[in-house]
């Protein structure tokens, strides 16, 4: 030992500064452990290579590596032995060289720090003054928080729930933006004539001799598309059933009397006095029941007028209709029934027409939309239907008739229907109120957001159970929950951002699965650090473990930011505003880690050096040897040098000796597994039929309402005739958006129509006419307005009494062209007369501003992308065809409509998750190239990130999703969040210097690494877990999405990329980095030892007999065998199964 000690006993000579970082950057902490090892090695053979190799964390390597090395010295000699035991090292105090000592021979260590790097001054800085740090911290955050909050106050920050998914800024979307705003403009007005000539205002409440008369049956009051009538959505259990037999009927009938009952006790219907009494009650339902009564009622008295006797006391009882409804009148039924809809559907363009077109029986084909479903006209059975009831639809009334439903107050079981309730026709698209919908939606927001505080128990159970101390825990959970009202501020304040969709609330949950990730990453790094350094002070173990917490943590932490705000490539004003706020929250937790975190390492770390600790602080007494120890005391007592050996280690450290015994087997599974993730990854395609994501499950009863009345010929007729959803010909129109690109707001206020100046109708009469015959019609009686235009002057020149405003402004003209100095007056004032919306105008100016012309496609909003995207193409196709031939003032026109908006946003969804997915990549890349400072390493990595990418993404095709519109928008954040554990088992691997085996570097990877990577891991599969019962479809869906890229980031990290390197691993990797870096500080003339100083390197030999030297686990032959057969055996189950998928995808 003497000799040991006189021997290698570092030299200071004066001048020098032994600096961590700096010139002579391998430090005393070298000494300490190249002593240590020296000792271990002098009667064995066994060795790891640790070559000189300078570089600015050097000194914080050996501090966190060294001891790990010994677990590989399989000491043959009982004495030896007993020092290199697998629970670390211990030598007696002979043998004992610390920091403390070095540092009082080379008094420059820490005092001299003009060659010590950012990271290293701050952590001396931190260690110095840990409390002035941490108390200015917390002063900073709780000003950013007051702010915050005040500012949320005053400027009544809400979370926006009705947002707009459409794109902004596109060729597209500005032409579909300006022919809503022109639609705007030309609303048409409220008011329609009842049946007995009276003119209402849709938007007051029915007057109840309306009611009552029966004049709301198939008026504008009734129409779902307008109102927010109470309307049940019925659905037959079975394809085999028809919601026309009678006992369906009779379930209906029950039903219906049952929820009319519930209206009218709670006043929320239209009351009618009864002739026969003076009791009052609510008018039936529009229904199959109602029209079935009907027809009953035309077939005893050959008379379809509605009278008392059917829509308000009916005079046949539920059990007496279904009596009546025999088989026979059912059939005769039917065949009306399929008559007026085959003609509805003919009369819109909805079906092709016949030579023979039916006669409708009904008094208008219309009233049959609500009644039967789209393949009604194919099969002869209604398989979705309706029930329309004349409730009250003020906001009081609509929160009533919400609570009634969610108490069950409507539904009765049936066996032969499923039925749903819900106010109007899909409320959230078109309706600002949203029905019952829209409630249920703000509870569900309220109920997951409660549901951030289970998540904040259980980061912080797993905290504690981590790191052993309530002192971290505490601290962990408040940089995490600080960064929130931090971000928002910056969020709202600095980017100036105004709307805050509901989707940003997500943050919550991944703030707590990343900010999991630094504050495992630094404890571990401090106390592994500490556990060699027994004899140093909080400072000195600051230096070393600081640093490298603040690098590691950053690479992740900047990755993963880069992921969320690369999706801003995205034109979708709420995606770009969720990545803002969620890169945001990443950035700023990363800060506060490290502000905050620091400090809090080096308070802990002086408390738990008192005797004894404090039990609040740690469960866990620290192995430190008090600076104020006798030499008596540490003669008798034997310090532990080394990492724990606790039960992470030792299931790690088997695990990786597993794992290298069967590297080859592995390591062909692996390659099989990636492949056949490839291939089922290619059936991971858009949706047949998503216009909008689904904010709730289809367990949801108003996501089943929805769904269901997409099902019935009221649907495509509403797409079709309502002029939100028509596709239409613009003239005298820009495509420009002038409008805040990053409004969410679905109404698009405050945007303005962009004319056309050159745009000139008066001169392009012919053309324009002619225009309209060359386009589709969107329904058979369609005329556009210049052949109505043209129409009605060739009526007035005919009249013997024409309107006056022909007279004035029309100057007599019979039909199309009129002169040119005539023709705007002329239009304008027919525009006028016929209160037209395809028209705008300038009064004053006597100038027709702009035309819209409805024309048609195929294709409709809730189409297959594939048929929407054939549609654009053929339409643009001719547009650009048709602008050419165009004269002059008339050439400047576009085809737009709702579904090519749609088109257009899903293709943007898409492009951009895969041009962020290439950025995120490329970055995490190059940030594993300049942590690792190796080519194979990066190399490595990219094929692990490869698997945890085409791996996660075959997860979800054979979980039967699709490319919808939050998988897009998530997919390159899932890069980030795949590629972090795999960036620390990379940096891990090249942390041991000069030349190592890739066995010895990939256990250490894995024992350093893995505690840090499973406590992550741990956290976001618990937070993603949590966020399963989250009552909102998208939030459920990230959540999968987190779980899977979890899982196998797991593999790709602790398997894919540790067998790779198990297998193929460099063992000097930094080599040429470091021999470049070395000849730059030379040039630059930086301080360095000479040879004589350190030895050039320890070269101990393994003995080729222990191929497994630091467990007792060997491998034997049938063992060897036996994994090869496994992995056949595997590789055929996987490839097959993979082929079987894609094939039935096909």
């Amino acid at each position: 030992n003497s000799k040991m000690k006189n021997t290698h006993e570092p030299r200071c000579n004066e001048g020098d500064v032994i600096g961590i970082g700096g010139g002579a950057d391998l430090g005393d902490l070298y000494h300490v452990h190249y002593h240590l090892r020296h000792h271990l090695t002098e009667s064995d053979d066994h060795s790891v290579g640790l070559e000189l190799t300078p570089s600015e964390d050097a000194a914080m390597v050996r501090a966190s590596v060294e001891v790990t090395m010994v677990d590989y010295l399989d000491a043959e000699d009982p004495g030896t032995a007993s020092s290199a035991s697998a629970s670390g090292l211990s030598v007696s105090n002979s043998d004992k060289t610390s920091i403390k000592a070095a540092s009082s021979d080379c008094p420059g260590l820490v005092s001299n720090q003009s060659k010590f790097s950012l990271a290293q001054r701050y952590a001396i800085s931190v260690a110095a003054h840990p409390k002035r740090h941490l108390y200015v911290t917390l002063l900073i955050c709780a000003i950013l928080t007051i702010v915050a909050f005040v500012g949320a106050v005053l400027t009544e920050a809400t979370v926006t729930i009705q947002t707009s998914w459409f794109t902004r800024g596109t060729l597209i979307s500005s032409r579909a933006l300006q022919a809503f705003q022109l639609g705007k403009i030309n609303e048409q007005e409220d008011e329609f004539f009842l049946n007995d000539g009276q003119r209402v205002d849709i938007n007051d409440p029915p007057a109840s001799e309306v009611v009552c008369s029966g004049q709301w049956y198939g008026s504008p009051y009734m129409i779902p598309g307008r109102q927010l009538n109470l309307m049940t959505a019925w659905k037959t259990r079975d394809e085999s059933q028809n919601a026309l037999d009678s006992e369906a009927l009779y379930q209906m009938c029950i039903n219906e009397e049952h929820v009319l009952e519930s209206l009218e006790e709670n006043n929320l219907c239209y009351k009618c006095p009864i002739e026969s009494g003076s009791q009052e009650r609510c008018i039936q339902p529009y229904s199959l029941v109602t029209a079935a009564r009907i027809y009953l009622q035309a077939i005893s008295t050959w008379s379809t007028d509605l009278n008392p006797d059917v829509y308000l006391a009916p005079s046949l009882s539920c059990k007496d209709f279904r009596a009546a409804w025999t088989k026979a009148v059912q059939s005769r039924f039917t065949s009306d029934l399929l008559d007026c809809t085959n003609s509805l559907l003919e009369q819109y363009g909805l079906q092709d027409s016949e030579n023979d077109s039916p006669m409708c029986s009904f008094a208008d084909a219309t009233m049959v939309a609500s009644l039967v479903d789209v393949n009604f006209p194919r099969s002869g059975k209604v398989e979705y239907t309706t029930a329309i009831y004349a409730s009250k639809h003020d906001t009081d009334s609509l929160d009533e008739l919400y609570k009634l439903d969610k108490s069950n107050a409507f539904s009765q079981e049936g066996t032969a229907l499923t039925g749903v309730y819900e106010v109007g026709f899909q409320p959230l698209y078109l309706s600002l109120d949203g029905g019952f919908y829209m409630r249920d939606l703000y509870r569900a927001v309220n109920t997951d957001v409660a549901l951030t505080s289970v998540a904040c128990v259980v980061a912080g159970s797993l905290f504690f159970w981590h790191t052993k101390s309530l002192f971290l825990t505490l601290f962990g959970l408040l940089q995490i929950i600080l960064a929130l009202p931090i971000s928002w501020a910056l969020y709202r304040f600095l980017f100036g951002l105004e709307s805050f969709p509901v989707m940003n609330l997500g943050g919550i949950f991944i703030v707590f699965s990343l900010g999991a990730d630094d504050v495992f990453v630094m404890t571990d790094k401090w106390k592994s650090t500490r556990a060699i350094m027994t004899r140093a002070s909080t400072t000195e173990v600051a230096i070393i473990s600081l640093p490298s917490a603040i690098t590691a943590t950053l690479m992740t932490s900047f990755t993963t930011c880069v992921g969320f705000f690369a999706i801003n490539a995205s034109d979708v004003a709420c995606i770009k505003l969720f990545g803002t706020f969620c890169g945001l929250l990443v950035a700023v937790d990363y800060v506060l880690s490290v502000l905050i975190l620091s400090p809090v390492l080096c308070l802990y770390d002086s408390i738990m050096m008192r005797d004894p600790p404090n039990l609040c602080v740690s469960r866990q007494k620290m192995n430190v040897v008090k600076e104020n120890a006798s030499s008596d005391q540490e003669e008798d007592e034997e310090v532990t040098v080394g990492t724990h050996r606790n039960f992470h280690d030792r299931i790690l450290g088997s695990y990786s000796d597993f794992l290298y015994s069967f590297r080859w087997p592995v390591l062909l599974v692996s390659v099989s597994t990636i492949i056949a993730c490839s291939f089922v990854s290619s059936t991971f395609k858009p949706p047949e039929k998503e216009p909008f994501p689904a904010l709730f499950p289809m367990a949801n009863p108003y996501e089943a309402h929805s769904k269901f009345v997409e099902n019935l010929v009221a649907f495509p007729l509403q797409l079709a005739t309502d002029p939100t959803w028509t596709v239409k010909a613009v003239f005298g129109v820009q495509a420009i958006d002038d409008q805040n690109l990053l409004d969410t707001d679905p109404n698009y206020v405050g945007g303005s129509i962009a004319y056309d100046d050159d745009f000139d109708a008066a001169n392009n009469q012919l053309y324009l006419l002619e225009f309209c015959d060359k386009i589709d019609k969107p329904t058979e009686d369609y005329s556009c307005v210049l052949q109505e235009f043209d129409s009605w002057l060739q009526l007035q020149s005919q009249s013997s009494s024409p309107d006056d405003q022909y007279a004035i402004n029309c100057d007599w003209e019979t039909s199309i062209p009129i002169e040119t100095d005539t023709f705007d007056q002329c239009f304008i004032a027919f525009s006028e007369l016929t209160n037209s919306s395809a028209v705008t105008f300038d009064y004053e100016a006597k100038k027709v501003k702009s035309i819209t012309i409805d024309t048609r496609v195929d294709s409709t909003l809730w189409s297959p992308t594939a048929e929407i995207d054939k549609d654009w193409r053929r339409t643009e196709d001719w547009s650009i065809a048709e602008r050419s031939r165009a004269p002059e003032g008339a050439n400047n026109f576009f085809i737009t409509s709702i579904g090519f908006w749609y088109l257009d946003t899903f293709n943007n969804i898409v492009a951009s998750a895969l041009k962020a997915s290439y950025i995120v990549v490329s970055c995490a890349a190059l940030v594993i190239l300049l942590s690792s400072r190796s080519l194979t390493l990066s190399l490595f990595s990219g094929i692990s990130i490869v698997y945890v990418l085409v791996a996660a993404t075959a997860s979800l095709a054979a979980m039967g999703w699709s490319l919808g519109f939050f998988e897009s928008c998530l997919y390159a954040i899932l890069v980030g969040l795949g590629s972090d554990f795999i960036m620390h088992f990379a940096h891990a691997y090249s942390m041991i210097p000069g030349k190592a085996n890739k066995r010895l570097r990939m256990k250490h990877a894995i024992l350093h690494m893995g505690p840090s990577v499973l406590g992550s891991a741990a956290t976001t599969l618990s937070t993603s877990f949590i966020m399963q019962f989250c009552q909102i479809s998208s939030a459920k869906r990230f959540a999968t999405m987190m779980i899977m890229t979890m899982v196998h980031s797991l593999i790709g990290s602790f398997v894919i990329f540790s067998v790779l390197c198990s297998c193929f691993g460099p063992a000097e990797p930094t080599k040429r980095f470091d021999a470049i870096k070395t000849r730059i500080q030379k040039g630059k003339g930086a301080g360095v030892h000479s040879e004589d100083d350190f030895p050039r390197s320890i070269e101990i030999a393994i003995d080729a007999t222990d191929v497994n030297n630091g467990s007792s686990f060997r491998p034997k032959r049938w063992m060897i065998f036996l994994s090869y057969l496994v992995a056949a055996i595997i590789i055929f189950v996987v490839n097959f199964e993979a082929y079987s998928f894609v094939k039935s995808s096909q």
